[in-house]
């Protein structure tokens, strides 16, 4: 089954690819995605922007394609938020909050505009509207109009796996807008409230311990109320990237001082806590890993008026510093018995909960109240229950050796994948 999914996978590319690249030999190019760069190469078209859909989509009749038709065009590397009427009349439009902001200033930027249309794979697709980046021509170049609206706060940053010469870019300019808190980013933009005072923490666990397909409850969320008194998030969300999202019930509470965990699976038959574990039941994994090309995702909690009041996007590619870096050596014995040292080297006590150990494919995040005063060494086990855990030394569970003596890695990072300190041996290197 799976070959003639690839099988027929093929034909559909190749049939799209024929759609875009034949009626179009003379009405194409190819250059850097990128000007100025030695990055991949992408096809470019031009044609005249006929309507704005809304903030990420537009029709364009483009140039030497054969037909009076206009195409429809989902902007890659980005996501508006969503309409509920779509109108070419603006003041007929409704949506949630941020979309009309964002249709409007793309609107503004190529509404009856001559674009360029860019793509690394001519048949790349998003549903049943062609995948292309959208650039119009101001001040002597081409300016990449999903970068603006990135850089002004408009819209989500959304990874694309294939077509990815501007995820690094894109996900960059996120985070300094999330940093100034532009539009999108101000979490009082749409309406003050509820609870704006109390302050939280959020951090994702992205990639599951061992494979990501088959633990999907390794992939989490945990929100943290630090303030004085419990917050209600009845009626909140929570998305990725993309458009899986999760509303909390009716009665969800964020005791003060305490953590809910948003679980990606479904809640498992033993599990008896329904006030601080929350299960997403979805049936494959949610958050794209950190891997090359410029990937990685986001985690978003939205609250009951569309306010995006907490965030956490990955790969750090913006200010990215951590107070523990320094402060922290990690250390591995990579024989029998294996163990994972982390050693407080600072003058200060240390707080290690959401920080992970990573050896990979394995990961093992490290609870509340795991904190190390100066000189403290905490030891991590790899084999052995977490029943048994201590202040100082923690088992990881594993029912296997993990750690290869021939050569091998561990590091400690942040949840955004900052490292803090990185320990290798043998053949491998930090």
């Amino acid at each position: 089954m799976q070959r003639l999914l690839l099988v027929l996978f093929s034909v559909v590319i190749a049939a799209a690819f024929a759609l875009v690249s034949a009626p179009q030999a003379d009405a194409y190019w190819k250059a850097p995605c990128i000007a100025g760069t030695k990055g991949p190469t992408c096809y470019f078209w031009k044609g005249k922007v006929t309507s704005v859909g809304d903030g990420d989509t537009i029709d364009v009749d483009v140039n030497g394609d054969g037909t009076s038709q206009p195409t429809r065009i989902r902007m890659t590397g980005i996501n508006a938020m969503e309409h509920s009427v779509y109108s070419h009349d603006p003041a007929a439009r409704r949506g949630a909050c941020h979309a009309l902001e964002a249709t409007a200033r793309l609107e503004g930027m190529v509404d009856d505009r001559v674009v360029r249309l860019g793509a690394q794979v001519p048949g790349s697709m998003s549903g049943a509207r062609y995948r292309r980046t959208v650039a119009v021509y101001r001040d002597g170049a081409w300016r990449d109009t999903g970068q603006i609206l990135i850089d002004e706060g408009h819209v989500l940053w959304l990874p694309a796996a294939s077509e990815w010469a501007r995820n690094s870019r894109y996900s960059r300019g996120a985070q300094g807008a999330a940093a100034a808190r532009l539009r999108l980013w101000d979490t009082d933009y749409c309406g003050s409230g509820p609870a704006q005072g109390t302050a939280l923490k959020m951090w994702v666990n992205w990639d599951a311990d061992g494979t990501d397909g088959t633990n999907l409850n390794g992939e989490w969320v945990k929100i943290k109320n630090l303030g004085s008194t419990g917050l209600s998030i009845g009626g909140w969300w929570f998305r990725d990237s993309y458009l899986a999202q999760h509303t909390f019930p009716s009665g969800a509470v964020i005791p003060a001082g305490q953590t809910i965990t948003l679980y990606v699976g479904s809640r498992p038959p033993t599990e008896t806590n329904t006030t601080t574990h929350f299960y997403w039941r979805r049936t494959t994994p949610v958050f794209d890993n950190v891997a090359t090309r410029g990937m990685g995702d986001g985690g978003y909690l939205f609250d009951r008026d569309g306010d995006l009041r907490l965030w956490m996007m990955y790969p750090c590619r913006y200010g990215c510093s951590d107070p523990l870096r320094g402060k922290i050596s990690v250390r591995a014995h990579p024989s029998t018995p294996e163990e994972i040292y982390a050693q407080n080297v600072s003058t200060m006590p240390v707080d290690l909960e959401g920080y992970v150990v990573e050896n990979a494919p394995y990961i093992y995040n490290f609870g509340p109240w795991t904190i190390l005063n100066p000189g403290e060494r905490l030891r991590l086990v790899v084999l052995g229950s977490s029943s048994r855990n201590t202040r100082l030394v923690k088992y990881w569970g594993k029912g296997k050796y993990i750690l290869n003596d021939g050569g091998d890695e561990v590091r400690l990072r942040t949840a955004t994948n900052i490292t803090i300190s990185c320990y290798a041996w043998g053949s491998m290197s930090c």
